[in-house]
C-alpha cells in the first residue's frame, strides 16, 4: 500500500519552512506500455465477434487503453511520463524514423513507438492514427509483424527507457499487453529463464511489471506465473488482477488502477507514548478538482510572460528587499512589530508530529464535527522499523473495541496544531482489487471557538403529524444509492473538451452529459400524487408558491454615508471604526486626499487611525 498517491492538504500555503520530521515526497511517475504485435493480436476473438460494443482486435483495445491513459494524464498529471514499445515487429525502426536515438531500437524485433515523455497533442494524434489503421499502419511503418521477439529483450528495452530518464521518478511501471499465454516456443526453456532473470533485474531497480491479458482464455500457469512471481521468489504477488478480459471498459479500469501508483506526499512520526514512536505516511483522500490557472502569453512571440514584482518606498523611491519588511499585529491601536524569527517561533506551540492523547468511543464523534476533508495515514517501515507491526496492532484493537484514538496533529513546522480522531478502516477487496486500504482516517475535530450558537425564533407554527407524514411519503420515493464516482463535474468536463478540441484541431465537440440535472420526468411519474397531497396539506387552497416566490420585497431605504461617519473621532475613541463599511471608509479617506485604491478594509481602518493621530 506504499503506492497510495494524493496531495497532502489542509496546510497553510504560505508556510516558509518544512520540518526535519516531515519528509516531502515528490517526483514523476513513468509508465511504459509494452504491446505485443504478433499476428494473433490482430485477430478478433470469438467473444468479440458476437459483441457489437467490443468488436476491436486485441491490438486496437490495447492502444485505446493507452490513448485513454494519455488523455487522462493531460488533465490530472501532465508531468508524468509515458512510452509505448512494440515487440514482434519485423523492423526495429519505423519508416518515418531513419535513425533511432533510443537504445531500445538496438534489440531485434522491438520498436519504440513513442519515447518516454510528457503527454501532448502530437502523441495523442499519433496513437489515434494507429487505432484507425491497425495492422496496415504497423506494416507500413515497421515492415510487418512476426513472433520472433524474446520477452527478455522487450523488458530490457523498457528498462533502458526508464533508467535513462533524467527526471526524478517515484513510480516506475511496465504494463504488458498480450493475448498469447506463452510468448516463446515450447522447447525454448532458456528464453523463459532469461525473461525471468530480466524481470528480477527490473524488480531490483524498483520497476513493477504488470500483465494485462487480452482475450477470453488466458492460462498464466504456462509462462507468466513464473515471470510475475519471479519463479517463486515473490509468491506474495497476486495473479488475480491478471485475469483475461475482452471488454474495453474493464480493461481501461484495470490500466487506470495499475498505472496510478498512489504514493505518500510526506512522512511523519506518530508518538504512541513515552519512548514509543512509529513512522506513518500521509495521504489526502479527497481534493477539489479545479481548472488550471490562466497564464499570460506574449501577443506576438506566443511565449510565457514572466511576472516580476518589485516594491519601493513611497517617500524615497528606494527599492525594498525581503529583509526590509517586518510583520506586525495591531493591539490596543498600536503596531506590535515582530522579526521573521519571532513570527516563526510564535507558531511553534507543539513539536512536529502526531501524539496520542487518548481513546473515545466511535459514537462520540458526530457528523456535525466535520470541519475539513480528512487525511489518511499508513505505516512506513523505511524510516522506523517495526512501524507496520505496531500500527497493525493498534488498528485491529480499535476495530475490535469500536474506539477512535484522539490525537494532536502538527504536520510540519509553522503549522497550526489540530486535534483529530483516527477512524479505523478495514481493508476491502472487490474483483481482485483493493478498493479500500487498511489504515486510519484522520478526521479533524473542531475547537470550542469553532462552534456557533444559532438563535432560532420561537413561537413559529409547527408542522402537524399529517403534514410530516405527507412529506416523508414523497421524500422516501426519491431515495437512491449515491456514489460520488457516478457524477462528473460538468463544468470541468466541458472545459477539458474545449481544450482537447482546440489542441487536436477537432471541428466538433463530444457532448457532455450532465448527470447532476434531475430527471424531472421520472420524478413526476414517481411522486406526482404524493406531491399534490403534500401541497394540499401544507398550503391553503388557491395558493400558488411559484407566484409568491416571484414577488420581491420592497427595497430598504439607504442610510446616508454622512450620517454613518458623523464623528470619526468619537468612533475612533470607542474603537468602532472597524464597524463602518468599506464604502464609508473610502469616502472619508478620499475627502482627505488619501489613496484608497486596491486597499482592503483592514488597511483602510489603519489609515483612518493614522490620519487621526497625525
Amino acid at each position: 500500500m506504499d503506492d497510495y498517491a494524493f496531495n497532502f492538504g489542509g496546510d497553510d500555503a504560505n508556510e516558509e519552512d518544512a520540518s526535519e520530521n516531515w519528509q516531502l515526497q515528490g517526483g514523476r511517475n513513468a509508465t511504459v506500455f509494452l504491446i505485443d504485435v504478433s499476428p494473433s493480436m490482430f485477430e478478433k476473438t470469438s467473444a468479440n465477434t458476437h459483441s457489437h460494443e467490443d468488436s476491436d482486435t486485441p491490438f486496437v483495445s490495447a492502444l485505446k487503453c493507452v490513448h485513454a491513459s494519455v488523455c487522462r494524464q493531460v488533465v490530472s498529471s501532465d508531468q508524468d511520463l509515458t512510452a509505448v514499445v512494440l515487440f514482434n515487429t519485423l523492423n526495429n525502426t519505423s519508416a518515418s524514423q531513419q535513425s533511432s536515438t533510443t537504445t531500445a531500437a538496438t534489440f531485434p524485433h522491438i520498436a519504440v513507438l513513442l519515447p518516454l515523455d510528457r503527454p501532448n497533442a502530437d502523441r495523442v494524434l499519433h496513437i489515434e492514427d494507429y487505432i484507425k489503421a491497425g495492422l496496415p499502419k504497423v506494416k507500413q511503418e515497421f515492415g510487418g509483424v512476426c513472433e520472433d521477439a524474446t520477452l527478455s529483450d522487450a523488458l530490457w528495452a523498457c528498462g533502458n527507457l526508464i533508467t535513462q530518464c533524467k527526471s526524478r521518478l517515484v513510480g516506475q511501471n511496465v504494463l504488458l499487453f498480450t493475448c498469447r499465454d506463452c510468448p516463446h516456443p515450447s522447447n525454448a526453456s532458456h528464453l523463459t529463464r532469461q525473461a525471468v532473470c530480466k524481470a528480477r533485474d527490473l524488480d531490483d531497480a524498483g520497476i513493477d511489471v504488470e500483465l494485462l491479458c487480452l482475450g477470453p482464455s488466458f492460462d498464466t500457469s504456462k509462462f507468466y506465473e513464473s515471470l510475475l512471481t519471479l519463479d517463486g521468489d515473490a509468491p506474495e504477488r497476486s495473479l488475480l488482477g491478471a485475469c483475461s478480459s475482452t471488454r474495453l471498459q474493464q480493461l481501461q479500469e484495470r490500466v487506470r488502477r495499475l498505472e496510478h501508483k498512489q504514493r505518500a506526499t510526506g512522512h511523519i512520526s506518530f508518538s504512541l507514548g513515552p519512548g514509543l514512536e512509529i513512522s506513518v505516511g500521509f495521504f489526502t483522500s479527497i481534493s477539489t478538482a479545479r481548472k488550471p490557472a490562466k497564464q499570460k502569453l506574449h501577443r506576438t512571440a506566443n511565449e510565457l510572460v514572466k511576472i516580476i514584482i518589485k516594491e519601493y518606498r513611497e517617500d524615497t523611491g528606494e527599492l525594498l528587499m525581503t529583509s526590509d519588511f517586518s510583520k506586525y499585529q495591531i493591539y490596543g491601536g498600536r503596531k506590535i512589530k515582530f522579526t521573521p524569527e519571532e513570527a516563526r517561533e510564535l507558531n511553534k506551540v507543539y513539536p512536529t508530529g502526531i501524539e496520542l492523547l487518548g481513546f473515545k468511543p466511535i459514537t462520540a464523534v458526530k457528523t456535525f464535527h466535520y470541519i475539513k476533508p480528512s487525511s489518511f495515514i499508513y505505516p512506513d517501515d523505511k524510516n522506523i522499523k517495526g512501524s507496520t507491526a505496531a500500527f497493525s496492532a493498534l488498528l485491529e484493537r480499535c476495530l475490535a473495541r469500536s474506539v477512535v484514538p484522539v490525537v494532536r496533529v502538527v504536520p510540519r513546522t509553522n503549522s497550526a496544531p489540530s486535534w483529530a480522531a483516527l477512524f479505523p478502516q478495514k481493508e476491502v477487496i472487490e474483483d481482485s482489487y483493493q478498493v479500500r486500504a487498511p489504515g486510519f482516517q484522520v478526521c479533524y475535530l473542531p475547537f470550542a471557538d469553532d462552534f456557533r450558537l444559532v438563535e432560532v425564533a420561537t413561537g413559529k407554527p409547527r408542522a402537524s403529524t399529517e403534514q410530516v407524514d405527507a412529506a416523508k411519503a414523497f421524500i422516501k420515493k426519491l431515495h437512491f444509492r449515491y456514489d460520488p464516482s457516478s457524477f462528473e463535474n460538468p463544468d470541468l468536463q466541458t472545459h477539458w473538451r474545449n481544450v482537447e478540441a482546440l489542441a487536436l484541431n477537432r471541428p466538433k465537440l463530444e457532448p457532455v452529459e450532465d448527470y447532476t440535472v434531475p430527471n424531472y420526468v421520472r420524478i413526476r411519474k414517481k411522486t406526482e400524487d404524493l406531491v399534490v397531497a403534500f401541497k394540499e396539506s401544507v398550503w391553503p387552497s388557491g395558493y400558488d408558491p411559484v407566484v409568491a416566490a416571484a414577488r420581491k420585497p420592497p427595497a430598504k431605504p439607504k442610510v446616508p454615508a454622512a450620517a454613518a461617519v458623523a464623528s470619526m473621532e468619537d468612533l475612533a475613541r470607542e474603537n468602532k471604526v472597524e464597524k463602518l463599511t468599506v464604502a464609508d471608509l473610502k469616502d472619508w479617506l478620499s475627502a482627505r486626499n488619501i489613496k484608497v485604491t486596491g486597499k482592503k478594509k483592514q488597511q483602510l481602518v489603519q489609515d483612518v487611525y493614522d490620519v487621526l493621530q497625525s
